[in-house]
């Protein structure tokens, strides 16, 4: 009998210990998992701008901005835009637009009947200039849409140049494996195409100063006639930016200097709001892009653009209530954000694609929101754009819809730390610190002191954001 009291009475001290240590047990084993632990990486040989660090770009659809659709009244709005605190300003393609086999009334922004061409739609060059000139004389950069596969049917190359085109027994083809049938596949094999298209980048360049270009559809050229486009841009713009807009292929950036890696992150996303991925799905996807890319490169994140917009659907109808959420991780996670036009409404629709369409602006409701996440941006290296590689360590959580992670600048001191919701209900949980305990100011400016074991309570796709040593970000 008394061996078996002693038994018990051991048993129950062993009971009672495991209870007592759960959490700290639980959670001393798991340190932050840092992404890229095992990987080095190599650095890009591109000149990247030295004002690119904490650049916010913003997509213009000049068309369906306002009423009027043109150079002269977007350019009212750059006031509000400075205030939104974006710096570079890409304009989908602003080129006279093909007549034949045109879709719709107004046809595709990437049906381009002539390169050196302002579309008449929109205004004159003269317009173009003044908002140029006055855009960049209050801080943005320009970025232009360049479409380099295809041309329209009526561009002068088709009767001037037609070895300048893919043809089949002799006929012009559309772009192959597309549906593309507005436009003509340009045969960039032809050397002396090469060349026009050098002096196209290059006159941008020299006659308004262009930053950077938007090269669509990039997988549709090849990697040797990229390289040769941007060495003719870097001889009068050493530090011009390219971004592709691909994300088939990461053998490139020694080329561009970022790519459309937005689209596998917003998948990632869809499918989280959606019940069909969870938080390992996207930490498995940032181990693989943090591998993908040289350092100096990264990722353009975005929530909508111009395809999306058009053809998938607004925000809300393809993430419904975790919309909030899923823009703040496309400002946080490792990339660089775009806004599109219109973003900053909360009664966003699909605009029309082929003809004349408005933005529902809402009195601009959504602006704050955004303005805060653009001044985050603005605020904290650990989330500058060239910080994307190994700059991110993922918290251990005691529920798995709860993502924790900090991003990081050690040699600014720089720390931001975010706690996300990935559900549809409310949930408490306790996140290990580890390292990153002590004091943080949340984004309402409140200072408070993180424990080692912190509980967080969020609702349904609620987050929250908490930064370190450099203070106030509001």
């Amino acid at each position: 009998m008394k061996k078996t009291i002693i038994i018990f009475l051991t048993l129950l001290i062993v009971l009672l210990s495991g209870c007592q240590n759960k959490t700290t047990d639980n959670y001393s084993s798991n340190t932050p998992e840092f992404i890229g632990e095992k990987q080095t990486i190599k650095s890009s040989e591109n000149s990247l701008p030295d004002w690119i660090d904490d650049s916010v770009m913003y997509e213009v659809n000049i068309r369906q901005y306002t009423p009027e659709g043109t150079f002269e009244a977007f350019e009212e709005h750059l006031p509000r835009l400075k205030d939104l605190g974006v710096e570079i300003l890409w304009f989908m393609p602003i080129h006279q637009i093909s007549l034949e086999k045109r879709n719709g009334t107004l046809g595709s922004y990437y049906s381009v009947q002539s390169y050196y061409s302002v579309n008449p739609e929109f205004g004159t060059v003269a317009d173009w200039t003044h908002l140029v000139d006055t855009a960049k004389s209050m801080g943005f950069r320009i970025f232009m849409d360049i479409v380099f596969n295809h041309t329209g049917w009526d561009n002068p190359w088709m009767t001037e140049h037609p070895e300048y085109y893919t043809k089949i027994n002799g006929n012009f083809i559309h772009p192959s494996g597309t549906d593309w049938y507005d436009v003509a596949e340009l045969n960039t094999a032809n050397d002396d195409l090469i060349t026009a298209l050098g002096d196209i980048l290059v006159f941008w360049v020299q006659e308004f100063d262009i930053d950077g270009f938007r090269c669509d559809y990039a997988s549709g050229l090849e990697k040797s006639t990229w390289d040769t486009l941007r060495g003719r841009v870097e001889s009068v713009k050493p530090d011009i930016f390219f971004l592709a807009e691909d994300n088939s292929r990461y053998d490139w950036f020694n080329i561009f200097n970022a790519n459309y890696g937005g689209w596998d992150l917003l998948s990632h996303l869809t499918n989280i709001y959606r019940g069909y991925e969870d938080k390992d799905d996207l930490i498995n996807y940032l181990k693989l892009a943090n591998g993908r890319y040289l350092q100096g490169t990264f990722p353009l994140n975005f929530v909508t653009n111009h395809d999306i917009n058009s053809w998938n659907g607004t925000i809300k109808t393809r993430l419904g209530n975790s919309s909030d959420l899923m823009t703040m991780l496309s400002f946080t996670l490792p990339g660089m954000p775009l806004i599109y036009s219109g973003q900053e409404s909360t009664d966003e629709i699909m605009l029309e694609f082929f003809e004349k369409d408005l933005i529902s602006w809402n009195d601009y409701d959504y602006q704050d929101e955004l303005e805060y996440l653009v001044d985050l941006k603005l605020n904290h290296q650990a989330l500058y754009n060239d910080n994307f590689t190994n700059s991110t360590d993922f918290l251990f959580t005691d529920e798995s819809d709860i993502l924790a992670f900090v991003r990081y600048d050690l040699e600014a001191d720089d720390y931001v730390l975010v706690i996300a919701n990935l559900s549809n209900k409310s949930i408490t949980s306790t996140v290990h610190m580890n390292k990153y305990l002590g004091q943080w100011i949340d984004q309402f400016d409140n200072e408070l002191y993180l424990d080692e074991y912190h509980e967080f309570s969020l609702g349904a796709f609620e987050y929250v954001v908490y930064s370190h040593n450099l203070g106030n970000i509001s």
